[in-house]
């Protein structure tokens, strides 16, 4: 039996909860209404919380809201906990302390002399509090998806994706989206980003599949806006029958399923090949030692979910567990999109070349690694 708990945010309620319950059929879900308003208050009651519930199931899932998010990381709960989903989380708090001191107009001294000061937008700003988060910074080791809203308030963009690539988990970015989820449209992304998590799996692809990749491919170029203005792809040329059917031949083309359909594919090759010798990599390795992403698409139905970003991340996890010692791979110069998910994910640009290929012909290729 499945555990479901749900931690809310500032100003949130337990019931908040319910709102969960259709979307995890079969299990128990409920919410928490903590007192606390300090980490390490609302900490020890998510804690005690959970320890008398989780004699009960073999399973628990956690649900955390923005600062509930930020609490929970602070219940030295991780161990207990089998997967995670943080709406908004708090990731940084220092540094939204800092911000708040400067909305406030008061400076680090003054609030080290005062000790607690009330703000105009009616937080409360304390000493112990600042002291007590720069001395404790969190502590998670749960698989965990993150949804983030573009226009967040409280937590920089780049602030979650160090975050979530330092933890290792999935990021998913609601175009339009504010740091409260409250709206019909942005309720409605929540709940399939939800269940799109819950069913992804990793799965490597046979050799029969050649006929249902084909035509995954084929929506990709036909559906995906701009892709071949960034991308150049075009069935037949690039990707084509014998290059998929040789990823499959030899266990390297990789899909990422939703239970049901197809959200995603990549090849991963545990080499590279010799066209990638001259190129100024960060060090200089074994073709043996580096493992390499190719053909790496999301399907139209699934942009935007972070179906991308959990393939890069699987690319990495499956190098790292092979013993490889970095991650390459290469891009056009006009695939941006593809250049801005890449270094997001802290692959750097290494070098640029001119180079042919059918699909291009003549065009500048950048090339990316990660080293592991």
């Amino acid at each position: 039996m499945e555990l479901v708990l749900y931690i809310h945010g500032k100003g949130g309620a337990a019931a908040e909860a319910e709102h969960y319950r259709p979307l995890f059929p079969g299990s128990d879900v409920i919410g928490l209404d903590y007192r606390g308003a300090t980490p390490w208050e609302a900490g020890k009651e998510i804690c005690a919380a959970l320890g008398s519930l989780k004699g009960n199931y073999d399973r628990v899932t956690l649900i955390a809201n923005s600062i509930g998010a930020y609490f929970s990381m602070h219940a030295g709960i991780d161990k207990q906990i089998d997967r995670a989903y943080f709406i908004s989380p708090i990731v940084d708090m220092e540094k939204l302390i800092d911000d708040m001191l400067a909305w406030a107009g008061v400076t680090e001294e003054e609030l080290h002399a005062r000790g607690l000061i009330h703000a105009a937008f009616g937080e409360d700003l304390s000493w112990d509090y600042l002291c007590y988060v720069r001395s404790h910074p969190p502590v998670w080791d749960v698989p965990t998806e993150i949804l983030y809203g573009e226009f967040d308030e409280l937590t920089a963009l780049k602030t979650m994706e160090d975050f979530a690539r330092a933890q290792g988990a999935g990021l998913t970015v609601m175009p339009g989206g504010e740091h409260w989820f409250h709206t019909p449209e942005q309720m409605c992304f929540l709940d399939r980003w939800l269940l799109s998590c819950k069913a992804r799996q990793m799965l490597l692809a046979r050799s029969d599949d050649l006929p249902a990749l084909r035509q995954k491919y084929i929506e990709v170029i036909a559906k995906t806006p701009d892709l071949y203005r960034h991308a150049r792809w075009e069935y037949g040329k690039h990707p084509y029958d014998a290059l998929l059917q040789g990823y499959m031949d030899r266990g390297e083309m990789l899909v990422l399923t939703d239970g049901r359909e197809i959200a995603g594919m990549m090849a991963l090759t545990m080499y590279q090949e010799a066209d990638y010798h001259g190129i100024p990599w960060a060090s200089g390795l074994p073709d043996g030692a580096v493992a390499v992403i190719h053909i790496l698409a999301v399907c139209p139905d699934y942009a935007g979910l972070g179906v991308g970003r959990r393939l890069v991340r699987e690319a990495v996890t499956l190098a790292r567990a092979n013993g490889k010692k970095a991650v390459r791979l290469d891009v056009l110069e006009s695939n941006t999109p593809a250049q801005r998910l890449y270094e997001s994910e802290g692959f750097t640009r290494r070098g640029k070349e001119n180079r042919y290929a059918e699909n291009t012909g003549w065009t500048d290729f950048l090339f990316y690694d990660y080293m592991l």
